[in-house]
């Protein structure tokens, strides 16, 4: 019960000073932040576990899940972003293709399964209570502001501008094509996922319950009836709700939902702290980074929804725990090896790649960007490798 009145009288302070300090809108974008974490933690909907799942041969609903995810909510991008100047009031997800985004994916694929959580998995994870995902989020920062320095040069060797949907084809044909490229990721993952459980029901390690694994389109779970207090909600009634507030907060902010610029900010608000003169460098010389950090942390969309996020899953852990008495686990020591290597891979990959799962695959792919697909490609191949290297770290491979 105290952990319950202590999350609600944070929350209810935060509320009060954006609004008073800052701005309606951004009071709105940290509850919007609450509710993704509230979501996310319910809904045990983390792109990592999907990924890993589907590596393995097992399970690829959740990975299909996130497509239809972004289907949707490219739907209402670009609704939204058809019927008002973009230039004015709308900015897309959108970042150039080249070498950066290439090694940052692949990084930041490898770093996410060490890890064991991408740019949302760490923030709710910690805020349900995982001890391991503080140590992910310190070495995340510090390699986020690594990542600042290595990106200038590296985009200067080999890069090229971006690539939007409709800007190229139109609204309507480039959510056509947009569709038909996601459905070809979608139909290709159930292909793959059939072919591979038929190999594999012949090996006890890719079985649930000593049965072979049946694939399922959707997946077993998308619909089922569910304890909103308690969860698990269905992968249905979970993405409904990402997609919700994903598009409330680009109506909100002005921009598609993102984790890792957030903490970047944090990172360099940090070290400007600790007396390390960051302003200098290219990065930070960029508009939105140079402004981000002159003004409090409570001015960036990014940031703001990332708090409310961590407190969006710490009121719906805590809520749980009231209800059936389930506790953080603290996971083995050698695993903490694995929390340090994955967030400096997650810092810099998230840099170099213009996001994660969220800001670079879900937000950019959902604006129209071809970045997001090709970010989707090679964090895959990352997360290959990532899932290769976990045994090393103790960290189990579950399908």
């Amino acid at each position: 019960m105290s952990d319950i009145i202590v999350a609600l009288i944070v929350i209810t302070f935060f509320v009060g000073l954006l609004f008073l300090e800052i701005s309606s809108a951004m009071m709105g974008l940290f509850m919007c932040g609450i509710g993704l974490g509230f979501t996310l933690f319910h809904g045990a909907y983390g792109f990592t576990a999907h990924w890993r799942r589907h590596i393995l041969g097992g399970d690829g609903s959740g990975f299909r899940s996130e497509i239809i995810m972004i289907g949707f909510t490219a739907l209402l991008f670009f609704i939204i972003l058809g019927n008002f100047n973009t230039q004015a009031e709308y900015s897309l997800t959108r970042a150039p293709i080249g070498l950066s985004l290439i090694v940052g994916s692949f990084i930041f694929g490898v770093g996410m399964q060490l890890a064991n959580g991408c740019g949302s998995g760490v923030m709710f994870s910690l805020g349900s209570g995982s001890l391991r995902m503080i140590v992910t989020l310190i070495f995340f920062m510090i390699g986020s502001l690594l990542g600042t320095i290595i990106l200038p040069p590296l985009l200067d060797i080999l890069s090229f501008k971006p690539l939007i949907l409709q800007e190229l084809l139109g609204y309507t044909l480039g959510y056509i094509s947009l569709l038909f490229l996601l459905g070809s990721i979608f139909w290709l993952s159930y292909i793959i996922e059939k072919k591979r459980s038929l190999l594999n029901s012949k090996h006890k390690e890719y079985t649930h319950n000593k049965q072979p694994y049946t694939p399922h389109i959707f997946g077993k779970n998308f619909f089922h009836s569910f304890s909103f207090i308690s969860g698990p909600w269905p992968i249905s009634f979970t993405i409904a709700l990402i997609v919700f507030f994903s598009t409330l907060i680009l109506l909100l902010s002005g921009f598609p939902w993102s984790v890792t610029f957030g903490i970047t900010i944090w990172a360099g608000k940090l070290a400007t702290l600790l007396g390390i003169d960051i302003s200098s460098l290219p990065f930070w010389q960029w508009p939105r980074p140079a402004q981000a950090l002159e003004k409090t942390i409570l001015s960036d969309v990014s940031s703001t929804t990332n708090i409310g996020l961590l407190f969006g899953a710490f009121l719906a852990a805590s809520l749980k725990r009231l209800k059936s008495s389930d506790k953080p686990i603290t996971p083995p020591l050698k695993s903490f090896y694995a929390a340090i290597l994955g967030g400096l891979l997650l810092g810099i990959g998230a840099r170099l790649g213009f996001g994660c799962n969220v800001g670079a695959f879900y937000s950019g792919t959902a604006s129209g960007s071809l970045h997001g697909f090709i970010w989707l490609i090679f964090a895959f191949l990352g997360s290959i490798v990532g899932v290769s290297a976990r045994p090393y770290f103790n960290l189990e491979n579950k399908v």
